[in-house]
């Protein structure tokens, strides 16, 4: 039973740094969370309670927002959840980066749908 608690408290460490990443990456693209509200029809304050750990962080959510500010979400992913210690090379093919962040949503129990398709297909 220890062992589930762990995968939890990881997952929850790991929730809580793509929403600290998610945030600043906003800033760093220089959106406003009241421009983002807007553009994605949230109502006043939603990205304040997402930010702040009030509500819930969801994959589609987080791509929404990645995919509205134009950041690639392979890029924001590999920096977010590499693991601790690894070098920050780059990984060289747009297929490399994807099979990585594939992986590590797979490690993290978002399996692939049927329906996603790669640059290739």
């Amino acid at each position: 039973m220890a062992r589930r608690r762990d995968f939890a408290e990881e997952a929850q460490e790991r929730t809580e740094q793509i929403r600290s990443a998610l945030k600043a990456e906003v800033r760093r693209k220089d959106f406003r969370q009241s421009e983002l509200e807007a553009l994605l029809g949230r109502s006043h304050g939603y990205f304040s309670h997402l930010f702040g750990g009030r509500l819930a962080l969801t994959m589609e959510g987080v791509l929404e927002v990645l995919l509205t500010i134009g950041s690639d979400p392979a890029e924001f992913f590999t920096s977010v959840l590499r693991p601790e210690g690894k070098a920050k090379s780059a990984p060289s093919t747009e297929e490399e980066i994807e099979a990585i962040v594939l992986r590590t949503l797979k490690r993290h129990g978002f399996p692939r749908s049927k329906d996603v398709t790669t640059p290739s297909e």
